[in-house]
């Protein structure tokens, strides 16, 4: 009767451990494909952050290529004192 129940006990003990094998493994299968997917995304993650640095380096250079030439368009300006902005081709010959 003490061996049977031994007997018994190793083969609900073996049972249980190999469920807890069979669990393991599961996880350890989960925990790969996360950390595969979690380094891909750490790879796109450098990705993005190097194409966000070369947008910022071109729009600041372009920002200041706009501010040149507002700054060289603004030089070629004709400069007219006492004459309204907004006057007619009739009006015209009275300020000059």
């Amino acid at each position: 009767m003490l061996q049977e129940l031994c007997t018994s006990m190793k083969a609900d003990f073996q049972m249980a451990v190999s469920d807890i094998r069979k669990d393991m493994l599961e996880v350890g299968t989960h925990v790969n494909a996360l950390e595969k997917k979690t380094d891909n995304l750490f790879l796109a993650n450098d990705a993005i952050a190097e194409k966000i640095q070369k947008m910022e380096a071109d729009n600041k250079r372009l920002l200041e290529k706009v501010a040149d030439l507002e700054d060289c368009s603004c030089r070629n300006n004709i400069r007219v004192h006492r004459v309204p902005e907004t006057i007619t081709h009739e009006e015209l010959p009275f300020y000059f």
